[in-house]
């Protein structure tokens, strides 16, 4: 709170975050807005790495620097058992400890389906995501910091040109309304609707692919780094003078 009455200047990530920090705190005045958005991706490293062939499979995609609890993935392994068709699930992360947690929880869902990769240095985080299909982000609104921030992944896929399909938490809703055609929305921690969406994808390549081309034009626009970085620039300069 005192940040927000005395610092200069001062940013967050969502507007409705923003909103609850004016209010929580009393203060009139509204952080900027600055997305977790990132510079866009190699071009000829998305075109190299992501394919598109009727006869391959709709690869799901997941990422975090921990596969484990928490992070919507029981959700997914419950949803995950009654999707048909030909389709892949890529997580990338590491167990750190979760392995036991991990076999049980995907227990019911074929193994053979599942690709566990190992995370990569940042810069090579877009050309390893456009290997992929479908950007999963289904952080559960468990507290406030989880409902009203957006997940770093949705702007990774964004850029890496997937379609996305993400839990309507109050953040996410704010990003993905600004871009309704680069994915979907579902209720968080609820399998049969996150069932009907992963079946949706599988069963229409077309769909998947509109949404992906989607999901790259609007990491362009709507949620170009560029204008969000000379929004910080110039007021850190502002600041300062």
């Amino acid at each position: 709170h005192a940040f927000l009455h005395h610092a200069q200047p001062v940013f967050t990530t969502t507007e409705i975050l923003a909103r609850n920090l004016v209010r929580d705190s009393g203060c009139s005045r509204l952080p900027q807005i600055i997305p977790n958005a990132f510079p866009p991706g190699s071009e000829a490293g998305l075109a190299e790495t992501n394919p598109a062939a009727p006869d391959d499979p709709i690869r799901f995609y997941w990422f975090s620097q921990t596969i484990g609890p928490g992070r919507g993935l029981e959700s997914l392994a419950a949803a995950l058992r009654s999707v048909t068709g030909n389709w892949e699930l890529h997580l990338r992360g590491e167990m750190r400890g979760y392995q036991d947690w991990f076999d049980t929880t995907f227990a019911q869902v074929d193994p053979d389906r599942i690709v566990v990769h190992a995370p990569v240095p940042n810069r090579e985080l877009c050309a390893a995501s456009a290997a992929f299909d479908v950007g999963l982000a289904l952080e559960i609104p468990s507290y406030p910091n989880h409902d009203l921030t957006a997940s770093n992944k949705i702007f990774e896929y964004l850029r890496s040109g997937l379609a996305v399909l993400a839990t309507a938490t109050s953040g996410q809703l704010e990003v993905m309304s600004q871009c309704p055609d680069a994915g979907w929305c579902i209720p968080p921690g609820e399998p049969a609707p996150l069932t009907a969406a992963l079946q949706h994808c599988v069963d229409s390549r077309s769909s998947v692919l509109r949404a992906g081309a989607a999901a790259r034009e609007a990491s362009e626009t709507i949620w170009a780094w560029d204008t969000y970085s000379s929004k910080i620039e110039s007021s850190l300069l502002e600041a300062c003078s």
